[in-house]
């Protein structure tokens, strides 16, 4: 089976209810197994490898299938644009609830070439993805802390996202106690 083609079975059926590659090909019902496969992929970082899509997977994959179909000109057919970009919302909030705010900006990511270049010039990494999930968390704070905090926060961002990830997790925990 080609790679991506049982995502591409999926969303045709999805599509069109008279087209049915998704159930002929014997695999209705198997959604959890698909997952479990998408997971446990050895092309996965290793410390990454059987857990479950964080917003960052879900982020870069959103761009890559936007891109993808910006390549084959179908994002200039606006009632499938308009078809794809309620779909992926609908089902993006089951990999992370938190992914469903990007999915217009991943749609339109792919349209500043700038972003393709550096992309590609990364070997396909987007490092811009870490600093979204960064952002999103000092948003948390500063619902959840006072302004000083937040300040911390913001310098601690500078310092790398262990020293960040650990400065979260005790704003977090104190304000719990």
């Amino acid at each position: 089976m080609l790679l991506g083609q049982r995502l591409d079975d999926w969303i045709i059926e999805k599509m069109d209810p008279n087209q049915m590659p998704w159930t002929a090909s014997d695999r209705l019902g198997e959604r959890t197994r698909s997952h479990v496969k998408a997971w446990t992929n050895p092309l996965r970082p290793a410390a990454e490898r059987g857990r479950h899509f964080t917003l960052q997977n879900c982020l870069t994959w959103m761009r890559l299938y936007f891109w993808a179909i910006r390549e084959c000109g179908l994002i200039t057919h606006a009632p499938f644009l308009r078809w794809y970009i309620q779909s992926i919302e609908h089902f993006i909030v089951v990999y992370e609830r938190e992914a469903l705010p990007f999915v217009e900006p991943s749609a339109e990511w792919s349209a500043n070439p700038a972003n393709l270049i550096a992309c590609t010039a990364a070997g396909c990494v987007m490092d811009d993805v870490q600093a979204i999930r960064e952002r999103i968390m000092i948003q948390i704070i500063q619902q959840r802390t006072k302004w000083a905090d937040v300040v911390s926060a913001r310098c601690v961002l500078v310092i790398g996202s262990e020293t960040f990830n650990n400065f979260v997790s005790h704003v977090i925990n104190s304000r719990s106690s």
